[in-house]
């Protein structure tokens, strides 16, 4: 049972195309929440370092943006962190093959079995400029 499942959160994904492409994606193309809930939605994060640096590594770079949401999420008390996202907003600079395998290893490690709602944007630029990859989410509370 996915955690989101156990906090009474219904992922639904129609048959057809729909169904496929989430699949594909290991998305949820809607997820129902049921009233009563606590909700927490984070700013944009990158992948800022320790130091406040945009990493040269694109692997670290992404590894990193995943990373600080989560520590994100468990400070405005999330505990289980991207294991209660339920919708989640990225916005890439770039969208490669590379980018995209690296991004997939970070849900793995991140996110699991959970399958949470996904819109992805590719634009020019981010706020801070050497960023290729901004993360925005929204997570259930128990």
């Amino acid at each position: 049972m996915s955690n989101l499942s156990k906090f009474g959160l219904k992922p639904s994904n129609p048959p057809g195309i729909l169904g496929d492409s989430a699949a594909d994606y290991n998305l949820s193309q809607a997820v129902f929440i049921p009233a009563g809930k606590g909700t927490v939605e984070t700013s944009g994060q990158v992948g800022f370092d320790e130091e406040g640096n945009i990493p040269s590594d694109l692997k670290t770079e992404i590894f990193n943006a995943f990373k600080n949401v989560d520590t994100v999420l468990k400070n405005a008390g999330v505990v289980d962190g991207f294991k209660s996202v339920y919708h989640i907003n990225t916005y890439h600079t770039i969208f490669t093959e590379e980018s995209a395998s690296h991004i997939a290893a970070a849900v793995e490690h991140y996110l699991g079995d959970e399958k949470p709602t996904w819109t992805g944007v590719k634009i020019s630029e981010l706020a801070e400029k050497s960023a290729h990859l901004e993360i925005e989410v929204r997570a259930v509370v128990k």
